[in-house]
């Protein structure tokens, strides 16, 4: 499981971002602190104080979440693992921060393996800080009462601001994790923040598919199929006799697959997922041009009164985010334009999917409940059945002409079904 950990620190320019990397990274979830927007999209899943949240950005499914009961944490169940997200704010008193974390141990003990990450603006010479205060000691014992694993290395700030630098993003797995095997790394990507973003990894262990629930997920191409090289294929198996019927019919379906194999091209698994929709190349150069200017400043970082990079950083920083709002409005027009010419389009799309992850209140009203069913499901005529006595007359059998006959009006354009198997080479097949 791949997850970006970030403080957004209340910026919109890094929340428009995210997604974006979380795309170009191939990210599974994302560890957030600070976002700047609160929705209920798709994966979304924040605290009650809306100062962390988790957004599962790829195909894993979330098993179970706490629905932001928590205030600091959030915590969701992804691949068996229990991933915590956490912020904690530096206006906190050293009671309050200590019974933050007594709520988080609490909430952590009941679950295995888990991995906690997040800004807790605590300082400790664990992670490379300084020094160590009261913050940095209360998380150093609260993780040895979990039996977790510090991942930062201290080699690199996860905040800069200017000359200030600090590591405050941590991330904490379970040592069974740890020994699964991981990675973590701060990462170089441009995130319009103050803190820089962390990338780990860490092993997920899946449940088997049974053999009989496994599919060919990537296909045959239909477009190169050879009917000349699946006739010659099919027709080089040896008979099956003494086979019983369940096994006559697996035989067949690898037959035909190996057929498939050697008449057609197999499709590209495409794992990419595309920009997001207000992503130009205008604004893909602007970024490489404020890392380019970040980097440089870094590396000038240790020359006193030279203000000339940092004013040409804050000037690239600020076009980015304009270029990324006018594209956002430009973006926003376009879809508004689609509704009049398209209303069952993308438009209808993105307002369903909004809706879908919204708490709507259900209609309490009989009477206009009552309207509405009569006016989608209008009434219909009786059905009038008629109940046969005695012995029905035989069913035919079926025949092969049927069978051919049928297997003909099959289109060739339809999508296969779980096996893969498109329909023209399940169509030769039959014929052969």
């Amino acid at each position: 499981m791949r997850v970006l950990q970030v403080n957004l620190n209340d910026c919109a320019a890094a929340h428009d971002l995210l997604g974006q990397t979380a795309r170009e990274l191939r990210i599974d979830l994302a560890s957030i602190s600070e976002p700047y927007y609160h929705f209920g999209s798709r994966g979304w899943t924040e605290d009650s104080s809306q100062g962390a949240a988790v957004w599962i950005c790829g195909n894993d499914t979330v098993e179970a979440t706490n629905n932001g009961e928590e205030c600091g944490f959030v915590r969701v169940r992804v691949a068996g693992r229990r991933i915590y997200s956490c912020y904690a704010p530096p206006s906190l008193s050293i009671e309050d921060f200590t019974a933050f974390f007594d709520r988080l141990t609490a909430d952590a003990h009941h679950h295995f393996p888990v991995a906690i990450s997040g800004d807790f603006n605590a300082w400790a010479t664990e992670w490379g800080s300084r020094a160590t205060n009261s913050r940095g000691q209360a998380v150093l014992e609260a993780m040895a009462s979990l039996d977790l694993v510090l991942l930062n290395r201290g080699d690199a700030p996860t905040y800069a601001r200017g000359e200030s630098t600090s590591i405050v993003d941590l991330t904490f797995v379970s040592d069974h994790l740890a020994r699964e095997g991981h990675s973590w790394e701060v990462s170089e990507v441009f995130t319009a923040s103050d803190h820089r973003a962390l990338l780990w990894e860490v092993r997920t262990t899946r449940r088997p598919v049974p053999a009989a629930a496994r599919t060919n997920a990537a296909g045959w191409r239909a477009s190169s199929f050879d009917p000349a090289v699946f006739s010659v294929a099919l027709g080089q198996s040896a008979p099956m006799d003494g086979l019983s019927t369940k096994e006559k019919v697996a035989e067949t379906m690898r037959r035909v697959a190996r057929a498939c194999d050697a008449s057609m091209l197999r499709k590209r698994t495409v794992t990419r997922k595309p920009p997001v929709h207000w992503w130009s190349e205008y604004i893909a150069a602007i970024r490489r041009d404020c890392i380019a200017v970040r980097r440089a400043v870094q590396r000038a970082r240790r020359r006193s009164g030279d203000s000339t990079l940092e004013n040409a950083y804050r000037q690239a920083r600020g076009r980015l985010t304009k270029a990324i709002k006018r594209s956002k409005i430009r973006a926003w027009n376009e879809l508004l334009a689609q509704v009049e010419d398209d209303p069952w389009g993308r438009p209808y799309t993105v307002v369903m999917a909004r809706l879908k992850y919204q708490p709507i209140q259900s209609l309490t009203c009989p009477v206009l409940l009552g309207e509405i069913v009569e006016a989608l499901f209008p009434k219909q005529a009786v059905l009038e059945r008629t109940n046969y006595t005695g012995e029905l007359p035989g069913v035919p059998p079926v025949t092969r002409g049927e069978l051919i006959d049928v297997c003909g009006r099959v289109g060739n354009a339809k999508s296969p079904g779980l096996d893969g198997i498109p329909n023209i080479a399940l169509k030769a097949a039959v014929q052969a």
